[in-house]
């Protein structure tokens, strides 16, 4: 195996710099003090040589050059030569060098180390590959002497031939039992050891092996002590080329074969018509019938799937497009009619259709655990306790509520999405008891262990359990099977949109838990939500009031907007423009960083996170830190792929306008001194 590198740098402190850094990727190095001690060392399992231009410049290289054209075929050394001239094309040292050195790599001085270590690594591994081809002759040669150990041990008369039948080799057992030599036995020789019946069956069998793909056929061979014929058993498969390396046209090497005596076993021929191989190949194909057969409904079952997604999302789309549109009609109508309260109402309804809209992607975001969440430590038992009237006008009169809640461990997720989570799982069981019955709401503290939940399922820990129990009319197995499909939903058109489970399950995964579900018809439903435990205490809860912008900011105050959506842009900026910012729009990461070096100054950057130029927006608020160190940087998002530092500021798509003003009143404020 190669080992180190041998250097040659007489000059300055190249071999020690090169030393260094060869050790730092774990390549041991021997410096020489010029080619003839090289010369010395080119046994010691070399990894490759590292030479400067000064070194071989007056050095005699016939002796290295000979002793590179001694090498094994498979050995072909890498040189590295250090240099300052600018290419092998340009003068003629370079080029006997080349001629001499024949694997040789030209590294320009000055260089990176990270180059260096490139071409090292590189030269390495060449010299990795012609060990690994010394392993495989090495390998070949003990192949080919067990080989003949193994067909020259066993009983069987072994042999090798040509697709037609053509013999290329017999084993010693084929000579002593047949009498017919090696080379009689060569190409259709060995035929004159066939019973003469068997003769025609038996190129029959050849002229067939090919488009079977193996040999089988019974045949009576003569002995030569005695000249009675024995039946044997003849088989052989063909031995195709690897792939990658030169093959004949079919693929097919050559054929490799054995002819085994069943004298005795002819009387039970009709039991071994029936091999091994057969009923192998037989259940082969049953079980590659039943693979398919299961690839086909896996396929089914998927895109029947994406159908429901992707026409549950087209559905609810479409009533809020309809919605949006209808209004914008019917808002250009009353204001050319000069009917601008009828116009302001619609224009309130459109906003709430966009909160439609907005809660949709959330939900499908949550389920594809691709929602930003802002964890917090919670009290769960708090926040069911603050929730109890809510549950019980959402539940009505009919349905009695219990809570079963313990004081302990805290959890560490979204506050607004387990309050979500747990409302939801609570119209669900209303929704299942029409004429009335019985709420459980629970919480307790669980230990999961490994053999407790399917692999991928959650970490085995502590864990907080909320259960919400319902007597109900329950769920059928099948219906239970696809409770968390997105849009599957058993309630009639128009009630409901099928997310609300496939929403808790995104959520309860994203946090780092899992969600349980037993059901059966007319014994009820359960549903239990597993958070991981956590120790920190929560903190009262805050109702922070919203604050209206102020009318004018502060005189030459910038602000650095980027998103590659023009309607966004326009929208944002306009409304700190109102503010009295100077905003300054980007589509991109490369522009925003030309507009920043052209300002000089940014008191604020508000970036999307995905933007297209190569640069996304936690590289571009890298990059304008760099320049700005002091700039703070408010992101916005409405898709959660790429991650953000810790405590960074994000206003998630959509958004509000005067939300997105007071985030940068706030931002801009707290970052003057």
């Amino acid at each position: 195996m190669p080992c180190s590198a041998l250097i040659v740098a007489p000059h300055g402190r190249d071999a020690v710099v090169a030393g260094r850094l060869l050790a730092q990727i774990g390549i041991p190095s021997i410096t020489c003090g010029d080619v003839n001690e090289l010369l010395r060392h080119l046994n010691d399992d070399a990894a490759f040589a590292l030479l400067t231009e000064e070194a071989i410049d007056t050095a005699d290289l016939r002796p290295l050059a000979a002793a590179l054209q001694a090498q094994p075929p498979w050995s072909d050394l890498p040189f590295i030569v250090m240099t300052h001239r600018p290419g092998s094309e340009r003068n003629l040292r370079t080029r006997r060098q080349s001629e001499m050195l024949t694997n040789v790599t030209f590294l320009e001085r000055p260089f990176h180390a990270t180059t260096f270590l490139s071409v090292a690594q590189t030269a390495l591994k060449s010299r990795q590959r012609q060990y690994d081809t010394l392993a495989r002759i090495q390998d070949l040669r003990e192949s080919e002497q067990r080989f003949r150990a193994l067909t020259e041990g066993i009983p069987q008369l072994v042999f090798r031939a040509r697709g037609s039948g053509e013999c290329t080799w017999v084993s010693p057992q084929w000579f002593a039992f047949t009498g017919l030599s090696p080379q009689a036995s060569l190409g259709h020789g060995w035929m004159d050891a066939i019973h003469p019946e068997d003769r025609e069956h038996t190129v029959t069998a050849w002229a067939k092996a090919e488009q079977l793909s193996e040999l089988s056929v019974d045949h009576r061979i003569r002995r030569a002590t005695d000249g009675v014929f024995h039946w044997f058993q003849t088989r052989a498969l063909p031995l195709h080329a690897t792939p990658g390396t030169e093959q004949p046209d079919d693929g097919v090497i050559e054929w490799l074969g054995s002819s085994t005596d069943i004298e005795d076993q002819m009387q039970a021929r009709d039991v071994l018509a029936r091999s091994r191989e057969q009923l192998e190949a037989l259940v082969e194909e049953r079980t590659a019938e039943l693979m398919a057969a299961q690839q086909t409904l896996r396929h089914s079952q998927k895109m029947e799937a994406v159908g429901r997604l992707t026409g549950g999302i087209a559905h609810d789309f479409n009533n809020i497009l309809q919605g949006i549109g209808a209004s914008f009609e019917l808002i250009s109508r009353h204001l050319d009619q000069g009917r601008t309260d009828q116009a302001r109402r619609l224009l309130e309804r459109c906003r709430n259709a966009l909160d439609r809209a907005a809660g949709l992607t959330r939900r499908l975001l949550a389920f594809a655990r691709r929602q930003r969440l802002e964890p917090k430590p919670i009290d769960p038992d708090r926040l069911i306790r603050d929730m109890e009237d809510l549950i019980r006008r959402t539940m009505g009169p009919e349905i009695a509520i219990e809570l079963k809640l313990r004081d302990g461990t805290a959890v560490l997720c979204d506050p607004g999405e387990l309050e979500s989570a747990v409302l939801n799982l609570c119209i669900n069981a209303r929704d299942a008891m029409p004429d009335g019955g019985r709420l459980t709401i629970s919480t307790a503290d669980l230990i999961l262990r490994s053999g407790d939940i399917a692999p991928d399922d959650a970490e085995p820990g502590p864990y907080v359990v909320i259960s919400v129990s319902d007597t109900g009319t329950g769920m059928l197995p099948d219906v239970l099977e696809r409770a968390f499909e997105p849009f599957f939903t058993t309630k009639p058109v128009g009630v409901g949109t099928g997310l609300g489970l496939s929403q808790i399950y995104g959520f309860v995964q994203q946090s780092g838990g899992t969600v349980q579900l037993e059901s059966s018809p007319t014994q009820g439903t359960t549903a239990r939500l597993l958070l991981p435990a956590h120790d920190e205490i929560p903190a009262a809860s805050e109702q922070a009031l919203a604050t209206p912008p102020r009318v004018v900011a502060d005189a030459g105050t910038t602000v650095l907007l980027v998103d590659d959506e023009p309607i966004v842009r326009m929208t944002a900026a306009t409304r700190l423009r109102e503010l009295g910012y100077d905003v300054l729009e980007a589509p991109d990461g490369p522009m925003a960083l030309r507009m920043v070096d052209a300002a000089g100054r940014v008191d604020l950057l508000i970036t999307d996170v995905g933007l297209p130029g190569g640069l996304n927006g936690r590289q571009v608020a890298e990059a304008v830190r760099e320049r700005l160190p002091r700039v703070p940087t408010l992101f916005i998002t409405g898709y959660a792929t790429t991650a953000l530092p810790p405590g960074s500021e994000v206003i998630g798509k959509p958004f509000a306008l005067d939300d997105l003003a007071r985030r940068a009143q706030a931002l801009i404020g707290g970052a003057r001194p």
